[in-house]
């Protein structure tokens, strides 16, 4: 169950978002050049990386995961284009140097909106793998009933699972040094200044301690569910949420060294380009100082014994550090989801989860907290405090499923994980993008809005603002009201 990637050895930290868009209709036969693609299948896609291109984030790269060649994805984009042409300068929009190169092609590379386009890893090979009797007897008989399981009324239960399986093993073989993955119904918002300019590329760095000699490095991040989508029932706490963010701004205050200009920062509220690097460090901070939690630097609440083990993540954005260690999430992911959806009692789980069968973010949530406990137990504390001495919380099973699920060395775990900044994947409520005024909470603000706060430093008032970068929506570009109606969108959540 391994996927290996070869990494390329590099002297400067390049950045790229990669999307993937796999079990797509592909005939590089097909006449005219329409290489007879479905458009639908592409419609989100061309959202997602034409809003990346006109975000001003021009040193990020951009990749695509497909069976679709680079001449098929750009006939799409274009297409697409044709039918929203308010995107048609994201073609034009000025990249750094050597970006957007079609690679061995001879064509017109300035009209690509893609870096790199990737073929897809085989999922069969995998599932087959997974340990089970008489593989043919399962696999095949599973695969025909998925097919005729409807998913939402756009594809197969098969189709899902099979493209699961796909993502994430593109998760190890990651192009770029610092690589965000990201799901295709993504937006990116547009920069409120010049001094946002270039801002996300310089967050994405910081957040893997790629620029920083006294940081150590983070192999994988994800957004914590209950901030992708502040609402209750994802477990969103304003208060805590606000308290966490006071100690943030606290933070940026009064903790920072001199090379993060507070004075410069002030006026940006902490998101011009120079300033994220602040942030990061003091999110980081306050996540490793948070009481009643379950695995710091996360801010779940809550205590090891009641959620045994869980951290509830988001996987529509993912965070990744080209190297081993990454790798090594990668393939105890996937080894976590064919053991969970691949396994002989199919039938039964296909029955209790419905359209959830195949899901991703299942197998996530133990193998994360899981994760945790092991590095906790490395540095001899658990999730409630006590001491490993005084006797274990976790029933046999867990502790060989500890020993087991994870292959690092000398109970060491085998990768680093921490949350991903909550602006990188960040699902709203219809009060941000409805055309109409948006309802107000008894404050004067949007509901759900993210906390505003400030923090003193002697005489002066820091005022603090977790900025937006990427919204999660799908059919943003309908719902939002096209390209005018994504920018209020992000003017509402960042105002």
């Amino acid at each position: 169950l391994m996927v290996q990637h070869s990494r390329r050895a590099s002297s400067h930290a390049d950045v790229g978002v990669c999307w993937t868009r796999n079990r797509v209709a592909f005939d590089p036969a097909a006449a005219s050049g329409t290489y007879g693609l479905n458009l639908e299948e592409w419609s989100e896609l061309h959202v997602s990386v034409a809003t990346l291109r006109l975000s001003s984030n021009h040193e990020i790269r951009a990749c695509v995961f497909t069976e679709a060649s680079h001449d098929a994805v750009d006939t799409a984009m274009r297409a697409w284009t044709t039918k929203r042409p308010a995107f048609a300068t994201a073609f034009s929009h000025p990249y750094a140097p050597g970006h957007a190169v079609r690679e061995n092609s001879r064509r017109d590379h300035s009209r690509s909106l893609f870096d790199k386009v990737l073929p897809v890893t085989d999922p069969m090979p995998l599932l087959v793998s997974t340990p089970r009797p008489n593989v043919n007897a399962t696999v095949l008989p599973m695969l025909a009933a998925l097919g005729s399981a409807n998913f939402r009324n756009k594809s197969s239960i098969e189709t899902k699972l099979l493209s699961r399986i796909g993502r994430l093993a593109h998760l190890a073989r990651a192009p770029f040094n610092i690589t965000l993955f990201l799901d295709d119904d993504t937006i990116f918002c547009p920069p409120t200044s010049v001094e946002q300019h270039g801002a996300l590329g310089e967050l994405l760095r910081w957040s893997v301690g790629a620029q920083s000699s006294n940081r150590a490095a983070v192999d994988v991040r994800l957004v914590e569910r209950h901030l992708w989508k502040q609402t209750n029932d994802k477990g969103y706490n304003g208060t805590h949420e606000f308290e966490r963010q006071r100690l943030i701004a606290e933070c940026l205050a009064t903790a920072l060294d001199a090379s993060c200009q507070r004075e410069a920062c002030r006026t940006s509220k902490w998101t011009a380009r120079s300033c994220v690097r602040c942030v990061v460090h003091c999110e980081d901070l306050v996540g490793n100082s948070l009481t009643g939690t379950i695995c710091p630097p996360f801010s779940q609440k809550g205590t090891y014994r009641s959620q045994g083990s869980h951290l509830s993540l988001q996987g529509g954005a993912i965070l990744i550090h080209n190297s081993v260690r990454a790798e090594n999430f990668s393939n105890d992911w996937l080894h976590a989801y064919l053991r969970v959806w691949g396994a002989s009692d199919w039938e039964e789980k296909l029955v209790t989860a419905g359209i959830g069968f195949g899901k991703d973010q299942g197998p996530l949530s133990p193998l994360v907290g899981l994760s945790c406990l092991k590095q906790m137990r490395a540095r001899q504390t658990y999730f409630d405090g006590s001491s490993v001495n005084k006797g274990p919380i976790e029933p046999m099973a867990l502790r060989r499923r500890v020993a087991n699920a994870l292959h690092g060395a000398s109970g060491e775990p085998a990768w680093n994980i921490a949350p991903l900044y909550s602006g990188l994947n960040r699902r709203l409520e219809k009060a941000f993008y409805s055309p109409v005024t948006p309802r107000k909470n008894n404050r004067g603000g949007l509901a759900a809005a993210v906390p505003h706060v400030a923090a003193k430093a002697g005489d002066q008032v820091l005022q603090y603002h977790a900025r937006t970068y990427i919204i999660h929506h799908h059919h943003a570009f309908d719902d939002f009201g096209g390209l005018p109606g994504i920018a209020r969108a992000c003017d509402r959540v960042n105002e």
